[in-house]
C-alpha cells in the first residue's frame, strides 16, 4: 500500500469542500477523507484545511460558532436558517454596497464587505406552513437538511478493549 503524501492529503481535503454545498465543518471534511483514506487523522485534516486557508484557497467562517470551510471564493454573502442552520450561498456585490454607505462613513476605507442574512430556508418555511416548529431555533451546531454527521463516538472504527478480567485464584 502506497503511502500518501501531505499534498495529496491537501488535494484530497480541497476536492471535499469544493464538491460541498453545505460549508463543511472539519469534522464533517473529515468523515468524508476517511472514506478515502481510512488512516487520515483529524489532525492531518485541520492541519490541510488551516493551510489550505492561508494559501486562499478556502475561505473559513464562522456560524454559529461553529467553524466552516467554502471553497466559492468570489465575493458573495451568505443566507442562515434560523430554524435549522442550514447556509445557502447569496450572490452579493460587497464593493456596491459599500459604495451606497460611503455616505454615513465618508471617512472609512472599506477593505472586506460581510453579508450575512437571517431568516428561514424554504424547507423551514413549509414546515411551519404545517405546523411541524414550535418556533424555537436551535443553539447547538448549525447543520443542513441532510442528516447530521455522526458523533466522534460512532465514528470510532475500532471498539475499545474489554476492561481485563481480575486474576482468578485458581491462576497461582
Amino acid at each position: 500500500m502506497q503511502k500518501r503524501t501531505e499534498s495529496s492529503h491537501r488535494e484530497l481535503i480541497l476536492a471535499i469542500v469544493r464538491r460541498s454545498d453545505r460549508h463543511p465543518t472539519a469534522d464533517d471534511v473529515f468523515m468524508s477523507a476517511r472514506a478515502h483514506v481510512p488512516s487520515i487523522s483529524l489532525t492531518t485534516v485541520y492541519r490541510n484545511l488551516r493551510r489550505l486557508v492561508s494559501d486562499g484557497q478556502l475561505r473559513e467562517r464562522m456560524f454559529g460558532g461553529v467553524s466552516r470551510f467554502d471553497a466559492h471564493l468570489e465575493e458573495h454573502g451568505h443566507l442562515v436558517c434560523t430554524e435549522c442552520g442550514a447556509i445557502g450561498d447569496l450572490a452579493a456585490e460587497g464593493q456596491a454596497l459599500a459604495q451606497s454607505l460611503k455616505p454615513t462613513a465618508p471617512s472609512w476605507q472599506v477593505e472586506h464587505v460581510d453579508i450575512e442574512l437571517r431568516g428561514r430556508c424554504p424547507t423551514c418555511l413549509r414546515k411551519a406552513e404545517r405546523g411541524a416548529y414550535t418556533g424555537t431555533a436551535p443553539h447547538a451546531l448549525i447543520t443542513s437538511h441532510r442528516s447530521p454527521a455522526p458523533s466522534r463516538r460512532a465514528r470510532r472504527e475500532t471498539p475499545r478493549r474489554p476492561a481485563r478480567a481480575p486474576p482468578s485464584d485458581s491462576a497461582v
